[in-house]
């Protein structure tokens, strides 16, 4: 990427990463959230993975709200500029 380069393929392609990262938590969530304690594994352990899905989430989430909003504030910018 170049100064002046058009942001938006570079906008668009990070979108469909952070999309899937999004949907692959999605489903590590809905895994974490059927563990049950037992011999191998305890309810410490199992809550523990828990926040880490959740704060990975909330991160994932963050990121593509900031990814659109700059996005929508770069197209501002542009239709000010013409």
């Amino acid at each position: 990427m170049e100064a002046g380069s058009n942001l938006y393929p570079f906008a668009g392609e990070s979108d469909e990463y952070l999309k899937y990262l999004k949907s692959f938590l999605d489903a590590v969530g809905l895994g974490v959230n059927s563990l049950t304690p037992n011999s191998s594994i305890s309810q410490a352990t199992i809550d523990s993975y828990k926040a880490d899905v959740s704060t990975a989430r909330t991160n994932i989430y963050t990121v593509i709200n900031g990814l659109s909003s700059a996005v929508s504030e770069l197209k501002i910018s542009e239709s000010e500029l013409s």
